[in-house]
């Protein structure tokens, strides 16, 4: 049996889409858990309303986060006994109907633990409509073909924060793979990255797309006021992204026993805006030879303060993710 954890956070309606995404699916042999990050619990409404025993709402005890709610819907450990698979989908996201049946024809030839697909991307409008769009950012990487994606190849596309999505996923329990990455508490994003290097074995790539991803267009943000703990809790996460990009190096480094500048040169052909977000976090991360190539001195300036910020945060950040780990 397959088994989908399913994310929410006060998205109620974009909830029901997800939800009936599953409900149309060509495989049947399956049984879904919504973990509700609100206090208000909408979620419940939303599977009372579809009316199918296979989906199951649960209620956080108290506000998770993002970073944590992901974190526990990747626990190795089954939620429903009888499990042999398991895939994450977003509550702003959808499976096409054949996207269980297909992977799990894959992953029954396959001799790895993990499989990734490609998906779809749709703009999500301002009024709630739903564009297509041609992009499929998978290909442009990994290429038209099915084959393996070796984990020094997976730790360099980190250092250009491209990520494997998390809906991308589909992976078997019981094979010693945890993809919760239970050691960042703070940061969505290096979260994400992480979880593509908790496993050392090749995973299986498959180009053909049967997900939508929702690309937000326009996407109003709710003004923030900055506070001292908004302040220190962006600092914590800086030193986040700091302590992840030093974790790249030293495993390109020391288990593959390869030179930065492999990275460094990489980093200067690539796009521009990808090229040059690698150096500043390799000079952030102290690497010096990234700060040579950074292109002016407001990037080293930039460079100059997030060292401060590890130095003077790095004990609190410590603190605070061994304390998440152990409340978690």
């Amino acid at each position: 049996m397959i088994e989908i954890r399913v994310i929410t956070y006060k998205r109620p309606k974009l909830l029901e889409r997800a939800l009936r995404s599953l409900i149309v699916q060509t495989h049947t042999d399956w049984r879904a858990i919504v973990l509700d990050d609100s206090s208000g619990f909408e979620s419940q409404a939303v599977v009372a309303s579809l009316d199918d025993r296979r989906i199951e709402a649960r209620c956080n005890p108290c506000n998770l986060g993002m970073v944590l709610n992901l974190s526990q819907a990747f626990s190795a450990k089954a939620f429903f006994p009888i499990s042999t698979h398991a895939c994450i989908l977003e509550d702003d996201n959808a499976f096409e109907p054949g996207w269980l049946a297909e992977n799990l024809k894959v992953i029954s030839r396959i001799k790895h633990a993990v499989m990734v697909r490609n998906y779809h991307v749709v703009d999500v409008m301002n009024d709630g409509s739903f564009t297509p769009n041609p992009e499929e950012p998978m290909r442009h990487l990994y290429g038209d073909s099915a084959r393996e994606i070796p984990f020094d190849e997976r730790i360099k596309e980190a250092f250009f924060n491209f990520t494997l999505g998390t809906s991308c996923y589909f992976w078997k329990l019981n094979a010693g793979v945890d993809l919760s990455y239970p050691g960042e508490r703070l940061h969505g994003p290096v979260m994400e990255a992480g979880r593509a290097l908790t496993f050392k074995q090749p995973c299986w790539y498959e180009p053909h797309p049967h997900s939508l991803f929702s690309r937000f267009i326009n996407k109003s943000q709710t003004p923030r006021t900055e506070t001292p703990a908004s302040t220190r809790q962006r600092r914590l996460a800086k030193v986040s992204e700091i302590e992840f990009t030093k974790h790249l190096c030293r495993a390109w480094k020391i288990e593959f026993k390869r030179s930065m500048n492999e990275i460094i040169e990489s980093a200067m052909i690539r796009k521009r805006t990808e090229g040059l977000d690698a150096l500043q976090c390799l000079a952030e991360a102290g690497c010096w030879q990234a700060w040579q190539h950074l292109p002016n001195n407001r990037c080293r300036i930039a460079a100059a303060k997030a060292l401060a910020v590890g130095l003077l945060y790095r004990r609190s950040w410590s603190a605070f993710n061994e304390k998440a780990l152990v409340h978690s």
